[in-house]
């Protein structure tokens, strides 16, 4: 990802397709292994698609690809679930334009991860929500802003507890 100030950060993009193409690579590998080990046994009950996605450093990736995509139109399909009309992400989505646009996008990179895996081996498997917990002594881990206090984009407790409509089950 890429910082607003447009300096790396140590997380990988949601919006680079190289990424998601190399990360549903190895999860369809490590899928079709627990298979080979695992199919008739059933031990394994499921499996983590990853840990605490999201970015902590920047609000959301400010990358060449992900500003193409946020000046953009939001997707129709978040639209139709969140019944909001079509603009951009800033028009429709206001102050939480960059956190919405960064929760949407490792959605989908999370559930075509989920599907690669699945198609190898179909067990269950999840991810997990980052808890919200007393503030830190840090005083910039109490301030509640996205990819500072907590993941951007990730599964984090201030969606679940609303639904986060465009958060589907991973497929």
């Amino acid at each position: 990802m890429i910082n607003a100030s447009g300096e790396p950060i140590d997380v990988l993009s949601a919006n680079s397709r190289v990424n998601l193409d190399a990360d549903k690579k190895a999860f369809a590998a490590l899928m079709r292994h627990l298979k080979s080990v695992d199919g008739d046994d059933h031990t394994v009950l499921l499996v983590q698609v990853e840990n605490e996605s999201g970015g902590i450093g920047t609000v959301r990736d400010f990358s060449s690809d992900a500003n193409a995509a946020f000046v953009g139109q939001v997707p129709v399909d978040l639209l139709e679930i969140v019944h909001k009309q079509p603009g951009t992400w800033s028009q429709v989505f206001g102050a939480e334009a960059d956190e919405t646009f960064q929760a949407y996008y490792q959605a989908h990179y999370v559930n075509e991860i989920a599907a690669a895996g699945k198609a190898e081996f179909a067990i269950p498997v999840y991810i997990n929500v980052w808890i919200s917990y007393p503030p830190a002594e840090l005083p910039e881990r109490r301030i509640p802003i996205p990819g500072i206090q907590y993941p951007s984009g990730g599964a984090v407790q201030k969606f679940v507890g609303y639904g986060a409509p465009w958060r589907r089950p991973l497929t």
